[in-house]
């Protein structure tokens, strides 16, 4: 058998269709479709338990006690500070009456002295030949003994200078007086004269020896200031004023010291210390004239005494008077207020006796510290209060508020505010 395969034998291959090239139409920007968007990501498989997965609950609770921890202590410390409210004892009585002090009483005083000047430009109606010596206040202090120091007339005061300036009537010095502890030279106030005349002995406020002191163990604590210049020392030709200008002038510059002297009383009077408005007596020393161009300067020098009493000594005479308890540490909290009378003496000398009347209606209250307070309560729970608070005898009530709210203890430093209420207040 022939095995050859005629052509016809052979099946030919299906015609294929002619391969077109395949044309992408030209699309404008505005028709071409929007890129697809991706598909989000597939979320991160957590891990599971076994292999460390998501922070356990109890380390979570852990951080967020130890933030509050944090936040409690530093606000423990940043903010501990207490309010401190104290109610002190406190008594309105009727004072009027008479009273005596200094020699054998038992109320000791001193005197507060003041001094100011005051000056005026007026118009001049001439000019003279001058020669004047300065002159001036000074106060004569005694820290040296409890007994009264006698100056005679003519002693001498030294300034650091090296002039002399003398007195021309005798003084006598009272002794030094124990304030809560703590000396107050005995003190009184004494015109004072330039050795020689002229300018060169004017001096601001300063500070004086005695040289007739010198070698004598008095020396170093009995000495003498002047709060106010000495002035006046002049030589040349000075100022001529018109009589009835010059009067009216000097009047109102008096009557401005008056004023201005008077006003100052509360704040010159030393702490511990009371003084009463009405006692004090002013007087004043005019000026040498000195002339301004075509004026005259007028100047007058005003000086301010009073009787200054130690605050306890005095309210415990008013207290008995009144039947108040004399053990407890007082004070007249309203001198202001009450009417003084000198009724035996037009001046005021230390260590001689003089009796006074008082008139009003007086508040007697405890002397009380609040720094004090303040340092005995520190660091304190408020259990401890009490034992404190019987410490201080005048003291009615005390009570205490500590922030932040959950702590009990009073800051050791610091933070303290302490309010002082009169038992009258509380009451109203």
């Amino acid at each position: 058998m022939n095995d050859r395969r005629s052509i016809q034998d052979i099946i030919p291959p299906a015609r294929s269709r002619p391969v077109r090239p395949q044309v992408t139409p030209v699309m404008s920007e505005e028709a071409q479709p929007p890129h697809p968007t991706q598909p989000p990501l597939p979320p991160r498989m957590s891990r599971s338990r076994s292999g460390g997965g998501a922070l356990p609950f109890i380390w979570v609770a852990l951080i967020t006690v130890i933030v509050l921890a944090s936040i409690v202590g530093l606000m423990s410390t940043v903010f501990h500070s207490a309010d401190v409210t104290v109610t002190v004892s406190e008594w309105k009585s009727d004072i009027s009456g008479t009273y005596d002090a200094g020699g054998e009483s038992s109320l000791a005083y001193t005197p507060l002295v003041i001094a100011d000047q005051r000056t005026k430009s007026v118009p001049a109606t001439g000019s003279e030949e001058a020669k004047v010596r300065a002159e001036g206040v000074i106060t004569i202090y005694n820290a040296y003994s409890t007994k009264t120091q006698r100056l005679i007339t003519n002693t001498r005061f030294e300034s650091p200078s090296g002039k002399i300036y003398r007195i021309h009537a005798p003084v006598v010095v009272p002794g030094y007086v124990l304030v809560n502890g703590a000396k107050v030279p005995g003190q009184i106030t004494a015109q004072v004269y330039a050795d020689e005349p002229g300018p060169e002995y004017n001096t601001g406020p300063t500070e004086f020896t005695i040289p007739g002191l010198k070698g004598t163990p008095q020396f170093k604590d009995t000495y003498a200031r002047s709060t106010d210049a000495i002035s006046g020392g002049f030589i040349g030709q000075r100022a001529v004023v018109d009589k009835a200008v010059r009067d009216e002038a000097v009047l109102a510059l008096k009557a401005e010291l008056d004023r201005a002297l008077r006003d100052a009383i509360g704040t010159k009077t030393p702490a511990g210390m009371t003084v009463f408005p009405d006692s004090a007596l002013v007087t004043f020393r005019e000026g040498q004239d000195t002339a301004d161009g075509d004026n005259a300067l007028l100047t007058v020098n005003g000086n301010l005494e009073a009787p200054m009493f130690v605050a306890e000594d005095l309210a415990r005479i008013l207290a008995e008077k009144v039947s108040i308890d004399t053990s407890l540490s007082l004070t007249l909290k309203n001198p202001s207020e009450i009417g003084f009378t000198n009724t035996a003496s037009s001046t005021y000398q230390p260590g001689s006796p003089f009796s006074f009347a008082l008139s009003g209606i007086g508040n007697i209250g405890l002397i009380f510290d609040p720094e004090e307070l303040k340092t005995r309560i520190a660091g304190k729970g408020r259990a401890e209060l009490e034992s404190v608070r019987r410490e201080y005898p005048g003291i009615q009530s005390l009570s205490v508020t500590v922030y932040p709210f959950w702590l009990s203890t009073i800051p050791s430093e610091g933070g303290i505010d302490v309010e002082v209420i009169s038992a009258l207040d509380r009451t109203r």
